[in-house]
C-alpha cells in the first residue's frame, strides 16, 4: 500500500533503462485497448508496435542504446487526435 504521506517518485529520477522499462510496462497494459481501436477506426498501430519492438530490444541489450529518434518522433507524430474521434476507447475530457 502506497504511504499517503510520502509524494510519489518521478519517473525522471530513475535511470533511462528503468524509465523506458516503466514505458514499456504502461505500453503492454494499453495495447489491447490500442489494438482494438486501430482495428475500429483504421488507424496505422504498425509505428507503435515497431517501437514496442525496438524498446524490448533496447532493454535486452548490454549496451547502452538509446531508440532511433526518427522512430521516436514517428510515434509521437502518430498519435491520434482525440478531437478526430468519437470511439468509445477515445479519452474525453469531462
Amino acid at each position: 500500500m502506497i504511504d499517503e504521506e510520502e509524494p510519489p517518485v518521478s519517473v525522471s529520477v530513475l535511470l533511462p533503462k528503468k524509465q523506458l522499462a516503466f514505458a514499456l510496462l504502461v505500453f503492454e497494459r494499453m495495447l489491447p485497448s490500442l489494438i482494438t481501436f486501430s482495428k475500429s477506426t483504421g488507424l496505422d498501430d504498425s509505428y507503435c508496435l515497431q517501437a514496442r519492438e525496438a524498446s524490448w530490444s533496447v532493454l535486452q541489450s548490454e549496451k547502452q542504446d538509446a531508440l532511433d529518434a526518427s522512430l521516436v518522433d514517428t510515434c509521437l507524430k502518430g498519435a491520434p487526435n482525440t478531437e478526430d474521434y468519437s470511439h468509445e476507447l477515445t479519452s474525453r475530457r469531462n
